[in-house]
Formats: C-alpha cells, sequence, structure tokens
C-alpha cells in the first residue's frame, strides 16, 4: 500500500480493485476514487462510461497496449515558438485580412467535416493568414468530435493536413468516472501522438492527471522521453475552485519532476487570475496560453457590442501578458527576499 493512499472507511463487497491487474499504474486502489462497484451508475459516467466489467474493455485496452505509458517511446520532437498568447478561430466564415498576429488555433469542430480534415493551406486561405503565420491543429473539444478522429484515416489526414503543430486529442478524463476509463483515455492521446509522429507529423502530446499519482506517471514517461520539449494541457473544464487547484497542484507536480525544462500549451484560462495562477507555477516565458476568446461576450474583454475577432484577440493578449508581467514581478521580489524564497522563487504547491 502506498502511503499517499486514502484507505476507505468500509471496504466495499465486489470491489474489483482486488483483481485488477491494473492496480499500480491506478494509483487509486481501494479509496474513494477507485471503481464503483457496479456498472452504470448516472453519478459515475452512465452506461456507455469503461469499467472493469465493461465487455468492452479487454478490446480498448488491447487497441492501445494496455494502460502504462512506457510502450510509447517518442521520437525527437521541437515544435516553433507559439508566444504567450495562442488565439483560437472560432470559424472559418469571417474575411478579416486583418489578423496580424504569429500564431493562431482551430479546434476540431472548425477542421472536421463530414469526411475530411480541413487543411492547413485552406484555412489560410478562407482567413487571410500569410504563410509565416502558425497555425495549430489543437485536438481539444466535445467528445463526440473526438471519437470521430480515432478512426485511422482523420490520423493520417491530420499528419498530411500541414498545420505547423498538432496537439494529440483530449480525450475525456472526467471524474467521478470509472478509474479505469481515465487510464484508457490518458493513453489514448498518448498512443494518438506516437500515430502522428508515425507519419512525420509536428505532435505534441497532451497529458491529464486526476490524483498527483497520475501527474507523477506523466512526468515519468516525459523524463524518459527527453526530447518531448513541449506538453499541452486541457484545463477548461476545471470551473470550480477546488479542482482548479488540483490541476495546478499536479503541473507542479510534473514541472518539478522534469527539471523545469518544458513548455506548456494551456487550454482554458480566460480570467487574469487564472493566467496569473499558471504563472505562478511555471515560469510565463514557458506557457502559451490559448482560449476561445471569440466566443465570450465583448463586455467581459471590456470592449463594446460588435467588437471584431481581432480586438478580442487583442483584449485577451493584453489579459495574458498583464498576468505574465504581474508573476514575473512577484518572482523578482521573491527571490530578492530570503525570507521567503523557494525553489528558483517560483511558488511550488507540493504539500
Amino acid at each position: 500500500m502506498r502511503p499517499d493512499d486514502q484507505i476507505r472507511l468500509f471496504d466495499l463487497p465486489g470491489c474489483h480493485c482486488d483483481s485488477c491487474p491494473w492496480w499500480d499504474l491506478c494509483g487509486s486502489a481501494l479509496t474513494e476514487d477507485a471503481c464503483p462497484e457496479l456498472p452504470g451508475l448516472r453519478n459515475f459516467g452512465g452506461e456507455h462510461a469503461l469499467h472493469p466489467l465493461h465487455p468492452d474493455l479487454p478490446l480498448w485496452m488491447a487497441a492501445i497496449d494496455g494502460p502504462a505509458y512506457e510502450t510509447v517511446v517518442a521520437d525527437p520532437v521541437e515544435p516553433p515558438l507559439l508566444g504567450q498568447f495562442l488565439p483560437q478561430l472560432k470559424n472559418l466564415k469571417f474575411q478579416s485580412r486583418r489578423l496580424r498576429g504569429p500564431a493562431y488555433a482551430v479546434r476540431v469542430r472548425v477542421i472536421l467535416r463530414e469526411n475530411r480534415i480541413v487543411s492547413a493551406a485552406e484555412v489560410r486561405e478562407s482567413v487571410g493568414l500569410a504563410d509565416g503565420q502558425l497555425l495549430v491543429a489543437l485536438l481539444f473539444d466535445r467528445d463526440d468530435r473526438l471519437e470521430r478522429l480515432w478512426a485511422q484515416p482523420m490520423v493520417e489526414a491530420l499528419a498530411n493536413a500541414g498545420y505547423d503543430v498538432v496537439t494529440a486529442p483530449s480525450y475525456s478524463t472526467w471524474t467521478p468516472r470509472p478509474r479505469v476509463e481515465f487510464l484508457v483515455n490518458a493513453k489514448r492521446s498518448l498512443v494518438y501522438f506516437r500515430a502522428l509522429q508515425d507519419l512525420h507529423a509536428p505532435a505534441v502530446p497532451r497529458f491529464a492527471w486526476n490524483s498527483d499519482h497520475d501527474a507523477r506517471r506523466a512526468a515519468r514517461w516525459l523524463a524518459a522521453n527527453p526530447k518531448v520539449t513541449t506538453v499541452a494541457l486541457d484545463l477548461s473544464t476545471y470551473e470550480h475552485t477546488r479542482s482548479w487547484q488540483h490541476q495546478l497542484r499536479g503541473l507542479a507536480i510534473l514541472d518539478l519532476m522534469t527539471g523545469h525544462r518544458l513548455r506548456y500549451i494551456v487550454n482554458g484560462p480566460t480570467a487574469e487570475g487564472r493566467c496569473l495562477d499558471v504563472f505562478r507555477v511555471v515560469s510565463p516565458d514557458r506557457v502559451t496560453i490559448t482560449n476561445n476568446c471569440v466566443a465570450a461576450p465583448a463586455a467581459r474583454l471590456g470592449l463594446p457590442p460588435g467588437a471584431s475577432h481581432s480586438e478580442k484577440f487583442a483584449a485577451e493578449a493584453a489579459v495574458v501578458e498583464r498576468a505574465a508581467l504581474t508573476a514575473e514581478s512577484s518572482i523578482r521580489v521573491t527571490r530578492a527576499s530570503p525570507q521567503v524564497g523557494n525553489r528558483d522563487g517560483r511558488t511550488e504547491i507540493l504539500s
């Protein structure tokens, strides 16, 4: 039993942990986060959520070569620098011709068609981007869209679509779905990353965690694959303070265990305070914040109704820049004060 496990007050009849072949990889055996006794419970994701008793679980485990990350070995990958803020294009219907930023991202909903992937060249033509402006295929979206990407033709289409960066898909890791669903979907993202690399795409792996154990597993894989320099994270669904702080804790663990060397593409934060939270864990010069700010009301960004996409992008970039400047200022103060100093002057939420 690991010292960080929390034992249930009462053992549940029929608990699956004792017979689970993935006990050590799971990290939640016999805790309140362990798989529920019965599958299909509404509070645990419903009938389609994977569970130790789900008939398709062996097929899924075979498809991903089991949940261990170590079966995936990365080729060297050095994606281009994307800056502190990466705007997301909401659609390809507007002809802006005023987008002058160095890089933009497109989500699955924008580039997934009935039976094909919209190419980077088509995106550039539609919205008026020059060849030198980078395009990122950000594969973070609704579950139904991401599931369509699992088919082999879509992997090939993405790899051949000409994007400057392609993130691995953010397959769902919702809680409190059974832990085996997390194990499958977290590994699926890594398998997809490797499949993109096999087709010579400029792929970036995506990691997720629901516990400190998960963050440590990701960190160990990254330590074993030191030529991976950039990681994609999807923090868009952690609305409550407790879950948000838990994600920051996992990020601090991962960054510490990988020697503060990685760059991160972080999807989700919009409020200045949330951006500042991230920058207090990881240096702003190693983080790219991306979000769908064009879908937000103009008033939230301090803009008049009817503000253009480029105006919204500029306003959100200013939010991120202010958070970065605040974080850097606090780091300089901390470094100058031995009374409150910590590792590299950075906040570490590991206690």
